[in-house]
């Protein structure tokens, strides 16, 4: 019986500091969001890829991570949580144009990485579109002075106009502090 006390009390406090870990860690992350567009131009071809790219944004990242008491060089990691597509204009537009988007980030010397796509995308009229982001490590994008986006669309139907789209990226930041 008291082995099986013993036993139960380790379990206890064992799974007890890991849910105080967990929740420590979560303590040692913060989001980054960045802001950028691009403009689909008008077009008659289907099915064929057009790539854009945004101009570069500036990611401010030293001043950011001093605003979160930290520095680059305790950065362990950054990914991509979220990056949500808006269409600005024209104002009765939507991404029923599209079959399939993907995003790409790239930076001065290193090499383009795909973040997140959109595939089959749905005539249903949204305005909005929520893209799946990919599990990448980006870091050295982060920390850069600037990155830029890639955006490669394959439409589905002729557009008639230019179709301005803001994009919005929120990065998930975890830095090291007392080992955790």
């Amino acid at each position: 019986m008291k082995n099986y006390l013993f036993l139960c009390l380790m379990a206890y406090f064992t799974l007890s500091c890991d849910d105080a870990k967990d929740a420590l860690s979560e303590l040692t992350k913060f989001e980054l969001e960045y802001d950028s567009e691009i403009t689909v131009p008008a077009t008659t071809i289907v099915n064929t890829p057009i790539t854009l790219d945004t101009p570069p944004v500036t990611t401010n990242s030293s001043t950011r991570f001093e605003e979160q008491n930290t520095n680059a060089d305790l950065v362990e990691g950054v990914k991509l949580l979220k990056m949500t597509l808006t269409i600005t204009d024209p104002t009765d537009g939507n991404f029923d144009f599209l079959e399939e988007l993907k995003v790409g980030i790239k930076a001065d010397g290193l090499e383009e990485v795909q973040v997140a796509i959109a595939s089959d995308i749905m005539d249903d009229g949204k305005r909005i579109l929520e893209m799946e982001t990919f599990d990448v490590e980006l870091k050295s994008y982060i920390i850069q002075d600037e990155f830029s986006l890639n955006v490669s669309t394959t439409t589905d139907q002729t557009i008639n106009e230019a179709y301005d789209i803001s994009i919005k990226s929120i990065f998930e930041v975890d830095f090291e502090v007392l080992g955790l």
